[in-house]
């Protein structure tokens, strides 16, 4: 469900702020024009959404391998818009829209602030969790996550028990604040 809310901003936004009602309708499509720069405007808005939302599910630290992989798509996505925009594209229809969209403010605003807004309730929930998190690990003690996949390392190599660790096995129980795959439930 979430991911469908993504889509439909990251086309919606971009489609109907940049372009005419008129300019939608138009028959033949221009090639080049604000229908298929707004089309590509939305294709690279998607495309930040989903950078954006896979580095809100990594694993922390990043591994460089990760890091470099992230850099490098970032980094070839420019050539590569600009090629699909060329007269050497297979296509003809957004011959010249990367290159004018790469050089408008408004496209550009909407290609790095619709994925902000997209993933916004999502960060808003880490934040919250993360919060609740800490309050609860105030009220009960200094029990960390990380003191907690110790004990359960100690359960699941038959090393003792939740009992052995000193940790009270409601809490070892209590997933309610913990971190799942980088997603925060609460």
């Amino acid at each position: 469900a979430v991911a469908t809310i993504h889509g439909v901003l990251s086309w919606c936004v971009p489609v109907y702020w940049l372009t005419t009602k008129p300019e939608r309708l138009e028959r033949p499509l221009a090639e080049g024009g604000a229908f298929w720069q707004a089309s590509f405007t939305a294709f690279s808005t998607v495309f930040m959404t989903v950078h954006l939302k896979l580095f809100m599910v990594a694993k922390k630290p990043l591994q460089w391998i990760g890091i470099v992989a992230l850099v490098l798509e970032l980094v070839l996505y420019l050539p590569i818009a600009l090629g699909l925009g060329s007269g050497l594209a297979p296509s003809h229809e957004l011959l010249g829209a990367p290159q004018k969209v790469f050089l408008s403010w408004r496209h550009l605003a909407i290609i790095f602030v619709v994925p902000v807004l997209a993933v916004l309730p999502e960060i808003l929930q880490a934040v919250i969790c993360s919060y609740s998190r800490v309050r609860r690990r105030s009220r009960r003690g200094t029990v960390t996550v990380a003191d907690r996949a110790v004990s359960r390392q100690l359960v699941h190599s038959g090393g003792g028990d939740s009992s052995d660790s000193g940790e009270d096995s409601s809490q070892e129980g209590d997933s309610s604040s913990e971190e799942h795959d980088g997603v925060f439930t609460c």
